[in-house]
């Protein structure tokens, strides 16, 4: 397969880099997220590899993904907020929107990144992208609830699924805000590294409890803190992925053991989730 794939949304601090590292790019068959940035670097917090562009480098850019779509290989681009008007503006130029396969846009539940989820979904829409294209992932999400069920905590966006037919949204891709992924940037650990790691580390620390508060007892701690997170970030990660709906997951290199999924959330409103797959079809989760 060498279908490419773009994360974006106009605003930033929304979870681009994670969705595209850590949930997407493994499940999509790809090693190397493509990072459209210049301001930061969050994809390199979590990708195994990353290649770097801005948007004046657009055409560096395009033949870097059309080489990797003739080995035979797909590509996962993180396009960054302060290049995300250049990068348009070229795309649309270079009439690069054919080589967009899936757009996956991401929003929290803040308002003002709802509303700019919708522009950014719009935007795509006139440039002639097909509505069948977009997914959008509903990020940073508290457990739903009867009482604060998906619809509610992005209500601004379901409103607008309302008016346009053209946005289509499925209420089961949420992802909630872990706090596993601000503990591996403050602890400066990759997630390739986290999914390779099989150290004992309870052992670890009971042999070195003489050594007292040493830095080399401090990163063990963070590790162990880190694998006990791991497998609750890959069941949600799992069951976002089955949710997008963007081709069969590839089985991953590294395996953790199974545990249980966590609940879905209601089927959305016929009108705003018209995109939902049918679950008698929807391919099988993998486990990272």
């Amino acid at each position: 397969m060498t279908e490419n794939l773009l994360v974006a949304n106009k605003a930033g601090t929304l979870g681009k880099s994670t969705i595209a590292s850590i949930v997407i790019a493994p499940r999509f068959g790809c090693d190397e997220v493509i990072a459209i940035e210049t301001e930061n670097a969050a994809g390199t917090r979590y990708a195994e590899k990353v290649k770097h562009f801005t948007a004046d480098l657009y055409s560096d850019y395009a033949a870097h993904v059309m080489e990797t779509n003739d080995a035979g290989r797909r590509t996962v681009t993180d396009l960054g907020s302060s290049n995300y008007v250049r990068f348009v503006d070229n795309l649309r130029l270079a009439g690069g929107i054919a080589l967009i396969d899936y757009l996956v846009v991401i929003t929290d539940t803040q308002e003002r990144s709802q509303t700019d989820a919708v522009e950014t979904i719009r935007a795509f829409y006139n440039y002639g992208l097909d509505p069948s294209k977009v997914r959008v992932v509903l990020n940073k999400a508290s457990l739903p609830s009867p009482t604060m069920p998906i619809e509610r905590q992005y209500d601004t966006l379901f409103a607008a699924a309302r008016v346009d037919p053209r946005i289509k949204l499925n209420a089961n891709c949420w992802m909630p805000s872990l706090s596993i992924y601000d503990h591996m940037v403050f602890n400066g650990i990759r997630w390739h590294e986290l999914m390779a790691d099989t150290t004992d580390h309870a052992a670890a620390l009971r042999a070195t409890i003489a050594d007292g508060a040493t830095l080399e007892r401090a990163k063990t701690v963070a590790f162990r803190l880190a694998r006990m997170g791991r497998d609750a970030a890959i069941n949600f990660a799992d069951r976002l992925y089955a949710e997008l709906s963007i081709g069969d997951p590839v089985q991953l290199l590294k395996n953790t053991p199974k545990v249980d999924n966590p609940p879905a959330t209601a089927p959305a409103d016929t009108k705003s989730d018209t995109s939902r797959p049918n679950t008698a079809e929807k391919a099988p989760t993998v486990k990272a």
